[in-house]
């Protein structure tokens, strides 16, 4: 039997920490995961197609959706839980858990836009931001 510091032995060391790795696992400082996505794909794409009817008639339809690269972002900040996806209205996602966007600080409960919004949303920041720095 080992002794440390001659006065608790080695043994009843390691059966304390034993007792006490569950507490391990409990985070001292929470982290706020950072995600960063190029703003050329907080835009919306074009979905758009021709046909002929059986009967000759030309028709189309065209519509908007979300860049696929913000599309994967938001699928997996929905798997992640940091946002609750809402697909039956669009810019209806809210926020979970906090987390930075491209530096912009998102808390629980706030809105999670669509891609061209969230462009929006981030340009007028910056504008407002950059007046703000130059000001003082």
């Amino acid at each position: 039997m080992s002794l440390f510091n001659n006065i608790i032995p080695t043994e009843v060391l390691l059966a304390m920490a034993e007792e006490l790795r569950p507490f391990e696992q409990i985070p001292l400082f929470e982290t706020t995961p950072e995600y960063t996505i190029d703003e050329e794909f907080l835009t919306s794409v074009v979905v758009a197609y021709k046909y002929v009817t059986e009967s000759g008639n030309k028709r189309g339809t065209h519509s908007t959706t979300d860049h696929p690269a913000f599309t994967a972002l938001r699928e997996h900040l929905g798997a992640k839980g940091y946002i609750e996806i809402q697909r039956s209205w669009w810019n209806g996602d809210r926020v979970l858990k906090r987390f930075t966007l491209n530096t912009y600080a998102f808390e629980p409960g706030d809105q999670f836009s669509s891609a061209s919004a969230m462009g929006n949303n981030f340009s007028v920041r910056q504008k407002i931001q950059g007046r703000n720095t130059s000001q003082v």
